[in-house]
């Protein structure tokens, strides 16, 4: 039998399938690392689950600072909400009241014993107020909005979204992709010149096994390819405008329409934002700290064209936290077709009060004088410091301060709260009251040297009136007529 030479046909096959089966078999492992990886991270997160699931409460008696959702289902301010949320004719709902006086809770809360609606929680992260908002300040205002409402969700539940944002890298579709996009260009480099094959390998061998189908599987191939490819760019094109187009050059210019608002220009993404959800409820908060009415203005219109857009179906609720000052006289009645005010739960008067009910909860609750409690408390009105004091206090106490007097450590505590820019410079010895201790010498030194010229005084009147005695009656008559 005549032995297979270098040159020889099937020698021409086995290499290039040989190398095929070499890069299948790298991409096969580069997968199974990644689902190795996938497996790894899916057991961390349920190993982290059961942990916080088992977790035991710690020996301190801290209080977490985030909004309570510890409030009973059927308190008042959820019956408000909901019968707010039921009625038709309700669209924008203001929750009012000033700030620390609980709203960020009852909206939590509500969320909590209320999962029936589908809620879009909106929050400007700012901490300051704002005297005056500038065009700049206004669309950086805009932008987290609507930055807020489009990547709450997944790119895949808004695939024909024209707001890209970077998507992970999944190994399995690229290597797919890739794998169709060569069958693709292979098939259709076969169907233009068939005696391709006779320059490539690869095909020789599959023409040398199935080559009466070989023509009808490029085609195929080549169909699915294209069909894919203008798909995407169909896709691609979709949301945006061709506002250049020069033929001579192959330029094209895309782009959406343009306008000074954020909001304004991406209204379509909004509208199909909400067409491919099931969000019902959008929640706002904290931006009554930019003081400007204008972006309040502009969220309603929203509203309006969402309830009264053909492509949602269902009713879409605004809620927005606000302070009672930030529309006066009319106009909040006007813009909220429904109002909610929130009575503090705490204020300067009952503020002693609510700390002795946490300590109360505690392991120290005698530690404290209430003399002393009801005096300091006086300059808090606000239930996140009243529970951060709380925190700093046992942290305080447990490393340092187990021989001092509780009452003074409190006291350095509210005053690091109250004041922590001065509590900082004191470190440093800066800031009023280190200038306050520096001159206590020059201070106690003043004190005493005023102290001793009132005696002096007071020695010198003595001497005087020592000195007028009456000589006998006439004398007396005069001093008492």
């Amino acid at each position: 039998m005549e032995k297979e030479t270098n040159h020889s046909p099937r020698k021409k096959i086995k290499q290039p399938i040989k190398e095929l089966l070499e890069k299948l078999k790298v991409q096969g492992l580069f997968f199974i690392s990644h689902l190795l990886h996938w497996a790894v991270k899916i057991l961390n997160d349920l190993d982290y689950k059961l942990t916080n699931y088992s977790f035991n409460e710690t020996k301190y008696d801290f209080n977490d600072l985030s909004p309570s959702k510890r409030i009973e289902k059927d308190n008042l301010y959820h019956s408000a909400l909901e019968w707010a949320l039921r009625n038709e004719d309700i669209q924008n709902i203001a929750i009012t009241g000033p700030y620390g006086s609980g709203k960020s809770s009852i909206l939590r809360s509500f969320e909590w014993n209320y999962p029936q609606y589908r809620y879009l929680n909106i929050s400007l992260a700012t901490f300051s107020e704002s005297a005056a908002v500038s065009d700049d300040l206004r669309k950086h205002i805009e932008t987290s909005i609507l930055q807020q409402i489009l990547y709450r969700v997944r790119e895949s539940e808004t695939p024909d979204s024209s707001y890209r944002r970077i998507a992970r890298s999944k190994p399995l579709y690229s290597f797919l992709i890739a794998v169709v996009g060569i069958l693709t260009c292979i098939s259709a480099a076969y169907l233009i010149k068939p005696d391709i094959l006779s320059k490539n390998f690869v095909l020789n061998a599959f023409e040398a096994l199935h080559k009466e189908n070989l023509k009808l599987f490029a085609l195929i191939v080549t169909l699915a390819g294209a069909t894919g490819l203008l798909y995407y760019l169909i896709r691609g094109l979709r949301n945006r405008s061709i506002t250049k187009l020069k033929v001579t050059s192959g330029e094209i210019e895309l782009s959406n329409n343009d306008s000074s608002s954020v909001l304004n220009r991406y209204l379509e993404e909004i509208l199909y934002f909400f067409e491919a959800t099931n969000f019902n409820v959008v929640v706002i908060e904290d931006l009554d700290r930019f003081n400007d009415p204008e972006i309040f203005t502009k969220l309603r219109e929203i509203n309006t064209l969402l309830n009264s857009s053909k492509q949602i179906s269902r009713s879409i609720k605004f809620i927005y936290a606000v302070r009672d000052e930030v529309f006066v006289d009319k106009a909040r009645t006007k813009f909220f077709e429904f109002i909610l005010p929130v009575i503090p739960v705490i204020n300067a008067a009952n503020s002693s009060d609510m700390l002795m009910r946490l300590l109360k909860k505690t392991t120290f609750q005698n530690e404290i004088s209430e003399e002393f409690i009801s005096d300091v408390m006086l300059y808090i009105d606000d239930m996140r410091m009243l529970k951060n004091v709380l925190n700093e206090y046992i942290i305080y106490k447990n490393k340092i301060g187990n021989s001092l007097n509780k009452d003074r450590l409190l006291g350095i505590i509210l005053y690091k709260n109250l004041y922590p820019q001065d509590f900082a410079a004191l470190n440093n010895d800066r800031g009023k009251v280190s200038q306050v201790l520096n001159k206590k010498s020059n201070l106690i030194r003043a004190g005493i040297e005023h102290l001793e010229n009132k005696i002096a005084e007071n020695e010198r009147i003595l001497i005087e009136v020592e000195k007028q005695f009456l000589t006998n009656i006439d004398e007396l008559r005069s001093v008492y007529l």
